[in-house]
């Protein structure tokens, strides 16, 4: 259906709309809500654990995130906009804060990766391995902080 068509002279499924839109507004807080808890009961911060909270947390969020970003939920969010509904800012705002989010994780799980090699030897190698192994783990970090945002 023409979105136009659907914000102004479709009543019926303007309103279902709206309420799917509410409904998602729900979804949203609340895993934002989760993700903000799981940050605050974080306990191993080990390098492997830190790779492991942003792993999770890239999974968790990518599932809504994606769905957010289908062809259909897009076109319920144009109509919406054309019909002014009140709710669609407040729908924004979570979804930005998610979209900011899902984003840090995606980028932490790239770059933290990449640093998973050097932690077995960190962990169980021998002294003179773990000086072997630290130059190339001080340029993967030098890497990071020049292209990372």
């Amino acid at each position: 259906n023409d979105p136009e068509y659907v914000a102004n002279e479709d009543y019926e499924t303007r309103v279902l709309l709206e309420k799917a839109l509410v409904e998602w507004s729900t979804v949203v807080s609340a895993a934002l809500d989760s993700e903000n808890q799981k940050v605050a009961r974080r306990i191993n911060r080990t390098p492997l654990g830190e790779i492991e909270f942003w792993r999770e947390r890239t999974t968790s969020l990518s599932a809504l995130y994606e769905q957010i970003h289908m062809p259909k939920v897009q076109t319920m969010i144009e109509v919406l906009k054309i019909a002014e509904f009140s709710q669609l800012n407040t729908f924004h705002l979570f979804f930005g804060e998610l979209t900011k989010l899902y984003m840090e994780a995606k980028d932490n799980v790239k770059y933290l990766s990449t640093l998973e090699k050097y932690t077995e030897v960190l962990y169980h190698g021998t002294p003179s391995q773990v000086t072997d192994m630290l130059p190339g783990l001080l340029n993967n970090i030098k890497m990071m902080i020049t292209i990372a945002r």
